[in-house]
């Protein structure tokens, strides 16, 4: 029993986790003469902050995860460009909604002038608007409808019609008296409601044309409403990679239309990663080398494929994944494919010939519920297939199917002098065991937090917890593991595993103080690179433990350690860790040495 035990715990350790505006004026021809309609250029662009130069280096604050395919490829990335974001100052305050008031009825104003000229308005003729309502156009025209007016009121009727186009945020309208009007008492007002005309796309490379028109919601033909047309821009800017819109707009080849030109600002959407860590498992290879190559518009229209290989002595581990927009609102649909095979070759089960194959399929939704700068909430859903073979003396040992669905949420709240980001999702499904002719049913529920906090004289807090509940006897295959960098350092990788797990790790980062600040850039000779802030000292606690099913806990199911390690970051293309941890206990019980080095080398050169 123990000794089917003990093959479990490797097989288990052989097996992948899943996760992952134109306006125009005619000529009046009543009182006064307008001026023809001069075609005004608006470019609108989105404002690019400057970024100060800050006293932290956020490169070093990527959480401790094993970088490349047994997580999330992107995480380091991601990571890195959230917590940046989060040390901007926002040169724009958030709006707020407006309190809902009641409006006071729309007169026109007193007359300045006493005019002994005036004319009888029988009635009020006004072009088709789709700004303002039946009820707002019938508002305008009992202003002067039945009256005697001047051409002060006129002019004033006029200018409290554009008044209300401004108000509602529509910039490329007008109103204006139509010539040689008054025939018979009746008043013609043209609202000139500007158009679009076409809409191009300048600058493009990596992106199709067809794509960055679709993330515009204004289309040929429509009214031209600047306001809809810049909250586009913004919500497109904020979801897309290597790539950033602007637009402006220029007379329409037809009279009452503007054409609107797309300016794509493009960079390089193609990215490399190589790694070389110590986050292995002494039966298959301690040392691991990775590849990632992946790019932020595949097709041209911002889908991304990425692709991935991690290996060690005997285990291989290739990872690919595609996904791509459906809205402008963020909605990507993507699927991932990922595989394992592993053999144990050190160890004193090496000639037992234990083997694992793991191939997982998974199709996933992910949708921003909210993004600002202060806070961001993700709505994510997957629905997933892993299928585990695993052989001792090349019989079959254990053969499992799991069909499961996923769902969670996922988010980043920014306080003064921190950031938060965490994660809870929910998992259901089967788990088939083709050996045994057995299925069962299984619940389990995930969470992590990650938690930085910036203390003085460039000293950095961080705080990491995650975690697993399930009330099932679940198989190693949907079991959370504890041990090594992602959880409790000092022990070996994966080293405990259950179906009710946690960790919690406290970790100080301290620049060096005698460090000088700043060194010449041997590149760049007037350029000096910030040696202290690239270079960071740490120590840290951490702790786990795990709960089998059915079993009494004691204390071989805890694991606590503490240690120090260096953290460097040349810049977000080149980091790397360095971490010595000493385990506190159930050594002997697990056979671990008194400390363990773990580091990892991660170089992005694009």
């Amino acid at each position: 029993m123990k000794k089917g035990l003990i093959i479990t715990l490797l097989l288990a350790c052989c097996t992948l986790n899943a996760t992952s505006s134109y306006a125009a004026t005619k000529e009046n021809g009543f009182f006064q003469k307008f001026k023809k309609n001069q075609v005004k250029q608006i470019r609108i662009e989105k404002q690019k902050e400057e970024q100060s130069i800050d006293d932290i280096n956020n490169n070093l604050l990527t959480p401790n995860e094993s970088p490349g395919i047994l997580t999330d490829p992107n995480k380091t990335k991601r990571y890195y460009d959230s917590v940046r974001d989060t040390r901007k100052n926002s040169s724009k305050k958030e709006l707020k909604k407006e309190e809902l008031i009641e409006k006071a009825p729309l007169k026109l104003p007193a007359r300045i002038h006493e005019d002994s000229v005036t004319t009888h308005i029988n009635s009020v003729e006004m072009s088709t608007s789709e700004i303002f309502s039946k009820e707002e156009i019938k508002a305008f025209k009992s202003l002067v409808e039945g009256q005697e007016v001047t051409a002060e009121d006129l002019n004033n009727l006029v200018a409290l019609i554009n008044q209300q186009y401004r108000e509602k945020n529509v910039l490329t309208a007008r109103a204006y008296l139509v010539a040689d009007s008054l025939a018979d008492g009746v008043l013609k007002i043209e609202l000139m409601e500007a158009r679009i005309g076409k809409v191009y796309v300048e600058g493009n490379r990596f992106n199709r044309k067809w794509f960055l028109k679709r993330m515009v919601s204004k289309r040929d033909g429509k009214i031209l409403d600047i306001k809809s047309l810049e909250d586009d821009l913004v919500q497109f800017n904020k979801n897309a990679r290597s790539v950033q819109l602007s637009a402006k707009l220029k007379p329409g080849e037809t009279y009452g239309t503007t054409d609107v030109v797309l300016k794509a600002d493009e960079k390089f959407p193609y990215h490399f990663i190589a790694s070389y860590d110590s986050f292995g498992r002494d039966t298959t290879g301690l040392m691991r080398g990775g590849l990632m190559l992946t790019t932020d518009s595949f097709l041209g229209f911002q889908d991304r494929l990425t692709g991935a290989i991690n290996m060690a002595r005997s285990s291989t581990t290739p990872f690919v994944d595609y996904n791509f927009p459906i809205n402008r609102k963020g909605t990507r649909v993507g699927f991932t494919y990922m595989y394992g095979n592993n053999h144990v070759t050190s160890g004193q089960y090496r000639d037992f010939k234990l083997r694992a194959n793991t191939h997982i399929f998974s199709g996933y939704i992910t949708h921003p519920i909210k993004d600002t700068e202060k806070f961001s909430l993700n709505f994510n859903t997957s629905a997933n297939i892993k299928l585990s073979t695993a052989s001792v003396y090349d019989i079959k040992y254990s053969n499992y199917k799991d069909y499961n669905i996923a769902v969670g949420l996922g988010g980043r709240y920014n306080f003064k002098k921190s950031v938060l980001f965490a994660s809870v999702y929910s998992t259901n499904g089967i788990i088939e065991d083709g050996m045994r002719d057995f299925s069962n049913f299984f619940t389990k529920m995930n969470a992590d937090g990650y938690y930085i906090h910036y203390l003085p004289k460039g000293i950095i807090a961080t705080v990491r917890v995650g975690g697993q509940y399930s009330p099932n006897n679940i198989s190693y295959i949907e079991q959370y593991q504890i041990g090594g960098i992602s959880s409790v350092r000092g022990y070996t990788e994966s080293l405990l595993l259950a179906p009710k797990s946690y960790f919690a790790s406290v970790e100080l980062l301290f620049p060096i103080p005698f460090l000088p600040e700043t060194v010449r850039n041997p590149f760049d000779r007037e350029q000096r690179f910030r040696l202290r802030d690239a270079v960071k000292f740490a120590t840290f606690f951490d702790h786990g433990a795990v709960y089998a099913y059915h079993v009494p806990t004691g204390s071989i199911n805890f694991l606590a350690s503490v240690g120090a390690g260096l953290r460097f970051a040349i810049s977000k293309y080149i980091t790397a860790r360095f971490y010595v941890g000493m385990p506190l206990m159930n050594c002997s019980v697990y056979r671990q040495s008194s400390a363990r080095l773990h580091f990892d080398l991660v170089v992005s050169p694009f």
